[in-house]
């Protein structure tokens, strides 16, 4: 005889995280076999409070046809939807099997939208004198996560020019923003060049912390400052 106490109400928990634990109690009398607990699929059985926990089935050896009242710990596995209801299965050769019927739900979990810049958020040192130009380019990475719109990356002022590539596609505040489609909400990391552009008048100032800003619809935007200097050359 197999007897079984408690009974399991509907489990829950959210995408990919595994469900708080619940419990039964299983016992076997006059079995001419070992009982065996087998979780339906979507959940895991354990004898022990808080691990152990696994989706194969657990063997009670009986011993002169008895298997003392042992605690069975049960809990909806970590999955990305919802399991189809079930029996934990309770059997013994011989036995009437006891069943002990578990169901659950699992709650997506949807992640906002994520842009960052890991280093540098400042460059500097975009110079050239008078009558030559552009300066030297330099660069900068981001990423994106869990997006659903388009990244624009743009720039505030005339006077620095940015691009995906480091030769050409270069665009300012009057001809951007450059756009970046994202592939199964991401972007890979992903270089933006940046130089002060060719013609500029001297100045010690006028270039100095220009904005280049990365966005996304949900996004925080996130922003790299650039710094540079044209100089009149020194005649000698």
């Amino acid at each position: 005889t197999i007897t079984v106490t408690g009974s399991l109400t509907a489990f829950s928990s959210c995408q990919s995280t595994a469900s708080a634990q619940q419990s039964f109690t299983v016992a076997g009398s006059y079995l001419t076999a070992n009982l065996v607990i087998t979780p339906p699929t979507g959940y895991e059985i354990s004898t022990t409070s808080g691990s152990g926990f696994g989706t194969g089935a657990i063997t009670l050896t009986q011993s002169g046809g008895t298997v003392a009242t042992t605690t069975i710990y049960a809990r909806m596995a970590a999955q990305a939807s919802s399991p189809t209801a079930g029996n934990i299965t309770c059997t013994s050769t011989g036995a009437t099997t006891q069943n002990v019927a578990v169901s659950g739900s699992v709650t997506s979990v949807v992640l906002p939208p994520n842009l960052t810049i890991p280093s540098p958020t400042t460059l500097s040192g975009f110079t050239y004198g008078v009558g030559n130009g552009p300066s030297r380019i330099k660069s900068f990475s981001f990423t994106g996560q869990n997006l659903t719109d388009t990244v624009r990356v743009s720039i505030t002022t005339t006077n620095f020019e940015i691009s995906l590539d480091s030769l050409t596609g270069y665009v300012s505040s009057t001809t951007g923003p450059l756009k970046i489609a994202p592939v199964a909400g991401s972007v890979p990391t992903t270089k933006v060049y940046a130089r002060l552009k060719a013609g500029l008048t001297a100045s010690s100032t006028a270039y100095l912390a220009k904005k280049v800003t990365i966005s996304s619809t949900g996004a925080t935007s996130v922003v790299d400052t650039l710094y540079g200097t044209v100089f009149t050359p020194t005649i000698t």
